[in-house]
């Protein structure tokens, strides 16, 4: 047997049934396609002079949910009448590069017809006076596409289940428009949703971004930096318009999703040495504070060519590009292809692998990890006056008592962190710059902790007045020899004060008094009123207290019923003055405590 070497291929029905029924899993991926073609035909019209600037060029989308109709249409360069019924039958007719123009593989304009009953195509071109329609029978399609016993070719399908017809036109006229007639609402539901369309829309197609946007965050970010500049002005965009909604890119001027503000927007560009620029691309710098939420719409950094979105939004997040999955959650931002051998992939969710598309992928990989130490060293950042306010809730906890554990807090995990982060952080200018956010907050939190660090002195006061009663003693007769009295001593009306002066301390501390008989009442002034040492001049001055140390019991309080009040008074004051001045480390803090302990048992066992 001889080989038939004269064979024609042949393209058999089934390629029908991936084109418009198998091809994209989310409905409202026919939108992006079509706004597609029509950003292609918008750039034509252009080019030949019917439009002047792509600004000109509008898509409007209009959903009748109630009749199950959807309408798309564009007024770019529309089909001549001579090359309509080819274009439109003949199966990837485009000769689109994927490089000047979105469109690739000419196949995108069936896809819609997957989602309903009739698939209308009209169009017709400036200075002609007719136009083309192209109608599918849809129904019909499916039909003989699932027809097991006859194994038609695609042309066949198509010449049998398509209608063409003339419309007329005004010569002004250019465009193209798709009619979905007869949605499948029970298959498509979002197709019909308004809202659901507007919201998809505003994160893959190429339009404009909000005003407050562009004018505060875009101009400002770019104005030192020509290169981006240029590059994000000559960003392809067009009029988009839902019912009566433009369509906008929704970035504002703060994370919706933490609320974080927006500071400015950093740009990169990725560059091999051997392919030159890959592409180029911004994200918002901000404090990091938390990850973004799924329910934020923009979370992410979004992959895009000629400003269309590639794949869903999770497309460069995961471990292919970071090394932890949740890495690309805490940024807006966005990264655009321009070198003209990487392109989208015929479902558009993924880029054709090139040797190009794999140094892409190496250059964000590397870049990315500049992103993961950002957020990290926000992190960080934030920790660590969290850590200054802990060690000041420490103390308050604690009734002012000032331990180891809120010194840590304040000065080493707290002041001490945030100022090394700053030093050490050199290398990727945006830390530095994100930095720089969270230092106002942290120059507060700084001065509270090192205020709540000084410590309590009281104010300095009168020496004590001790106060003693002396009883009236009855009169005295006194006689001379001769039994005449001399003299009478008459004790005061009055009782007398004893005033007794203990200034002269000579380490400043108010000592108390001692009595020869402890059965005299004794009262002692104690000081009543305390500042912070800074504004009190001089040495500064212990005063014996009752608060519990190291956070531990007052067990001097043990030896109330075994020592004098003096006495006790004593140990007080030599156990805060070791609390005081003795090294801030918690071995010699529990050394200090130890000592207490000990003398406390020591006297309770003289008892």
């Amino acid at each position: 047997m001889e080989n038939n070497l004269n064979y024609s291929s042949e393209v058999r029905k089934r390629i029908l049934s991936m084109l418009m029924f198998q091809l994209y899993s989310d409905e409202k991926t026919i939108y992006r396609e079509y706004v597609q073609n029509a950003l292609d035909s918008i750039n034509k019209a252009i080019d030949a002079h019917v439009l002047a600037q792509a600004k000109d060029g509008i898509v409007t989308i209009d959903i009748d949910e109630r009749h199950k109709i959807i309408k798309i249409r564009d007024n770019g360069a529309g089909i001549e009448s001579a090359n309509a019924v080819r274009t439109l039958l003949d199966i990837s007719p485009s000769n689109k590069d994927g490089v000047n123009q979105a469109g690739m593989y000419g196949i995108g304009r069936l896809v819609g017809g997957g989602y309903c009953h009739e698939l209308i195509f009209r169009t017709s071109a400036k200075g002609e006076a007719i136009g083309t329609q192209i109608t599918f029978d849809v129904d019909k399609i499916w039909q003989m596409v699932e027809k097991e016993e006859e194994d038609y070719l695609a042309t066949y399908v198509i010449n049998k289940c398509t209608k063409r017809e003339s419309i007329p036109a005004e010569e002004s006229d250019h465009y193209f428009e798709v009619e979905l007639n007869g949605v499948k609402d029970d298959a498509a539901p979002s197709l019909l949703d308004v809202n659901a369309i507007i919201d998809y829309l505003r994160e893959v197609a190429p339009v404009e971004y909000k005003p407050e946007f562009k004018n505060m965050l875009i101009y400002k970010s770019t104005a030192d930096n020509p290169e981006f500049k240029e590059r994000q002005e000559g960003l392809e965009k067009i009029q988009v318009i839902v019912g009566e909604t433009r369509i906008q890119k929704q970035y504002g001027l703060s994370i919706k999703g933490t609320k974080d503000k927006i500071n400015n927007l950093e740009y990169f560009k990725i560059e091999d040495r051997i392919f030159g620029i890959l592409g180029w691309g911004w994200y918002a710098l901000t404090k990091y504070t938390i990850q973004i939420p799924k329910e934020d719409r923009l979370a992410g950094i979004r992959l895009r060519a000629h400003n269309i979105q590639i794949g869903d939004a999770n497309l460069l997040s995961g471990t292919n590009y970071w090394k932890e999955d949740r890495s690309n959650s805490y940024f807006y931002g966005e990264f655009f292809v321009t070198h003209p051998h990487i392109r989208p992939n015929g479902a558009r969710d993924g880029l054709v692998p090139t040797p190009e598309t794999r140094a892409l992928e190496n250059g964000l990989r590397t870049y990315f990890e500049n992103l993961k130490t950002l957020y990290t060293k926000a992190n960080e950042a934030k920790k660590s006056i969290d850590k200054i306010y802990d060690g000041i809730k420490r103390i308050d906890d604690h009734g002012g008592t000032i331990d180891y554990n809120a010194k840590d807090l304040i000065n080493n995990r707290g002041i001490g962190k945030f100022e090394k982060l700053m030093k050490t952080s050199f290398g990727f200018e945006a830390i530095k710059r994100m930095l720089l956010l969270y230092q106002p907050e942290f120059i507060e939190a700084k001065a509270k902790g090192e205020e709540k660090l000084r410590p309590i002195v009281p104010v300095q006061q009168e020496p004590i007045s001790i106060k003693k009663e002396i009883p009236t003693p009855a009169p005295i007769d006194i006689q001379t020899d001769n039994g005449e009295p001399a003299t009478t001593l008459v004790a005061p009306s009055s009782p007398t004060e004893a005033n007794i002066d203990f200034s002269s301390a000579t380490d400043n501390t108010v000592e108390p008094p001692t009595t020869a008989n402890q059965s005299d009442p004794v009262s002692v002034q104690e000081p009543a009123t305390y500042q912070h040492e800074s504004l009190i001049p001089g040495p500064r001055i212990v005063t014996p207290t009752s608060t519990p140390l190291l956070g531990q019991q007052d067990i001097i309080a043990q030896l109330n019923n075994v020592l004098d009040p003096s006495e006790i008074w004593l140990l007080r004051r030599v156990f805060k003055v070791l609390n005081s001045f003795c090294p801030d480390n918690e071995h010699d803090q529990k050394l200090i405590a130890e000592m207490e302990r000990l003398i406390v048992k020591e006297f309770n066992d003289e008892i």
